[in-house]
Parts: structure tokens; sequence; C-alpha cells
């Protein structure tokens, strides 16, 4: 039997925008990454390791590296790539959001009615977080993500799981009384069977699920395609270390995902 908190649960479960994590990418760093303006910096907490200039020249200790061709081709490429990621990540994120409000709505609603406190205050909340992900994620004003940190969990705040479900929990307090009143609705409409109020719940959640079902597998889709391009960014990074004396012993980024040999 779906019970109303596993109904809630099931419409949410692919709303947290940890896409990454789920599909088994992790992405850590060794490095404070930032980037403002195509500018990209690593730097550690006692100082730059090394920077990327908006033209996509190389800089260590302040002084610009000479570059081979093919050197200056390998430090263009991941610098691209780091560049065309942040739209991605972003993409990702507010997407993953932007489902949970759907799930939150069509669950609260679906109960409750159009306009219920639920809902409202659900959506507001995550309105709030997803506003709060488009500007950490914004290249033009400023991208900081510190070092030793699952990506995922930088950019979303340590405090984003806790306050979600304190939201929630908050939410469904104010509004126990209406959340039974619906249940005893439902019970009412099946005429006190048990099997009959189940198998109500069973379709409502089902329905829910495959409202839900594309733009989940969309997300997934984008979330093993930002994946694979964020272990191309970590090849590349080997390839420079390989190619430019001056990053040999400079390892920034470790992605655990999918690599290309193993498709």
């Amino acid at each position: 039997m779906k019970t109303l908190p596993t109904i809630v649960a099931l419409a949410l479960a692919s709303a947290a925008p940890l896409a990454l994590a789920d599909n088994n990418c992790d992405v850590n760093l060794d490095a404070n990454f930032s980037l403002k303006n195509n500018h990209i910096v690593f730097s550690n907490d006692h100082h730059e390791l090394y920077q990327i200039s908006d033209d996509n020249e190389l800089i260590i200790d302040s002084k610009v590296v000479d570059l081979s061709s093919s050197q200056r081709a390998t430090v263009d490429a991941f610098a691209t790539g780091i560049r065309d990621s942040v739209p991605q990540v972003r993409t990702v994120a507010i997407e993953g959001v932007n489902i949970a409000i759907e799930g939150v709505n069509l669950a609260f609603n679906g109960l409750l009615g159009e306009g219920n406190d639920v809902s409202e205050e659900l959506t507001y909340e995550l309105t709030e977080i997803r506003e709060q992900l488009a500007r950490k994620l914004d290249s033009e004003t400023g991208i900081y993500i510190g070092s030793n940190e699952e990506v995922a969990e930088d950019i979303l705040g340590e405090d984003f799981e806790q306050r979600f479900e304190q939201v929630l929990e908050s939410a469904i307090e104010k509004s126990m009384g209406s959340l039974l009143m619906a249940v005893g609705r439902e019970m009412m409409f099946s005429g006190g069977d048990m099997e009959a109020f189940e198998t109500r719940m069973e379709d409502f959640g089902q329905n829910i699920e495959s409202q839900m079902e594309a733009r989940a597998e969309t997300l997934e889709q984008a979330a093993d395609e930002l994946c694979q391009a964020l272990v191309t960014i970590d090849e590349l990074e080997d390839d420079m270390q390989d190619a430019i004396p001056q990053l040999k012993d400079i390892d920034v980024l470790h992605i655990h995902g999918h690599r290309h040999n193993d498709i």
C-alpha cells in the first residue's frame, strides 16, 4: 500500500538535484575553484596553483607560461570544457528543483486541492533554493567551490537536505488536519473498504509517477551527458600534466564515472 508519506516520497524521489551522485558520477576537488567572466583559478589554502585567463593563457606564479601549439590546444580544450560544463551543471540542478516543485504540487494538490498550504509553503521554499542555485552557478557574477568537497554537496550547501526535511515536516504538521480529512474523504469514496482505499492510493501514486517519469528520464539523460563531459575534463587535466612540466604535480580534479574506454 502507498501510504501518504510514501506517496510524497515517491513524488520527490527524482527531485533532489543531486543527479551526478545518483548517476555514480562523483566529482571531487583537491583545490579551491573559481570561475568569473571565463577566468579560471585553482588554488589551495596557502597559494594559487594556476590560472587560465579568458583568452586561455596559462598563468603560474603570476607569469604567463610559454606553450607550444599542442600544449596550448590541450589547455584550450580543458578550459573550454570547464566553461561549457557550468551551464550544464546549472541546468541539471535547476531542473531537479523544478521536478521537485512539480512533484509537490501533484501530490498535495491531488489530496488537498489547489491552493493548499502544504503546496504553497513547499513551492515557496523550493523556489528560493532554485534561485540560490541559479545565483551560485552564475559564471558572470562568479562561481566558487571549496577544496576537499564533493562538488554536488558544495553546490547545494551542507544544509540543503536538513532544510528541505524541516520545511516538509513543518508544512505537513501545520496541515495535518487537512491531510487527515483528505485521507478520510478518500476512505469514504471507497465505502470504508480498505482494499478499495489501498487501490485508490496505489492509483494515485502511479498517476504521479507516470506524469513525472518522462521529465525524470530527461533529467537522468542530461546528468549522464554531464558526467561524461566532466570525465573528459578530468582526462584533459591528465593530458595537461603529461604535456606541461609545470603542471606535472598538480592534480586537482578527480571524477569517478564512466571513462570513454568503459563505454
